[in-house]
């Protein structure tokens, strides 16, 4: 008998329940294979994806890596324009320093220039023997007064000098300062294009006849003038100016009020 007619026979003689059971175990150890085939291909699918992830991963990691590195090349590229940036403001900075430093030693020495080389208009300490016009001694004021006002120049170009503005007129103090409080009109240098000019030459001393007014204020008045304000204007016969000089004298009357003589108390030269 051979070894399959065996089987047969003791299947046979198998009880139901033993077939039942060898059916079932049959079953079972095909199941356990079936599931063993399918984890070991799902085992192999899911080693693919990790090692893809894996692989993935490293892709990734050096993308990272290779845009840090161009991250700092371009924070060093930003630096290195900041400093050049900042190497040009101070660049353009020291030039406009540069520049402002010229023109301003070009002022000065234009200034300079000006000053040794331009007019410069002086007026006496004193002046003599003023002849004021309706003095009387029931009214101590005169209308005006007609007096010889020597103009020296003491610079080293010649002067064209317009016609000198002087007024009488009370100040609190015989200073120029005082003019804008107590002159009704303190621009005694105001207009000076509209009057007749003379020439004044180098250390030359010209002799100006002045009328000066008294103001309308102090006509009448019981005080009688004892500040005589002037302004002098006048430019270079070359060009330059107007320049200025500006006196106050303090007045001093004669016993008789016939004459008056002046004393230069504050002088101006611009």
């Amino acid at each position: 008998m051979n070894y399959w007619s065996r089987i047969k026979q003791s299947w046979r003689a198998t009880s139901a329940w033993n077939k039942l059971l060898v059916c079932l175990t049959a079953v079972i150890a095909g199941a356990n294979g079936f599931y063993t085939y399918y984890a070991k291909k799902q085992f192999m699918t899911m080693s693919g994806q990790l090692q893809q992830m894996q692989s993935t991963s490293n892709q990734t990691d050096q993308l990272i890596c290779l845009y840090q590195q161009q991250l700092t090349e371009l924070q060093k590229q930003a630096d290195a324009a900041r400093s050049q940036v900042a190497k040009l403001e101070a660049g353009v900075k020291q030039t406009a320093r540069l520049a402002s430093a010229a023109n301003d030693a070009n002022r000065i020495a234009k200034q300079a220039f000006e000053v040794q080389t331009r007019p410069w208009i002086d007026v006496p300490e004193h002046i003599q023997n003023a002849k004021p016009n309706a003095w009387s001694s029931d009214s101590p004021s005169f209308v005006s007064s007609v007096f010889k006002l020597a103009l020296h120049n003491f610079g080293k170009s010649p002067a064209v000098v317009a016609e000198p503005h002087f007024v009488f007129a009370n100040l609190n103090k015989s200073e120029i300062r005082f003019w804008k409080v107590n002159l009704r009109f303190p621009d005694l240098c105001a207009n000076p294009e509209t009057r007749f000019k003379v020439p004044v030459f180098p250390d030359v001393i010209e002799d100006r006849s002045i009328q000066a007014f008294t103001e309308s204020n102090e006509v009448g008045n019981r005080t009688p003038p004892y500040n005589l304000s002037g302004c002098i204007v006048y430019y270079g016969a070359t060009g330059g100016g107007p320049y200025v000089t500006r006196v106050v004298y303090y007045v001093n009357y004669s016993s008789d009020l016939k004459t008056i003589n002046m004393d230069r108390t504050d002088i101006e030269v611009q």
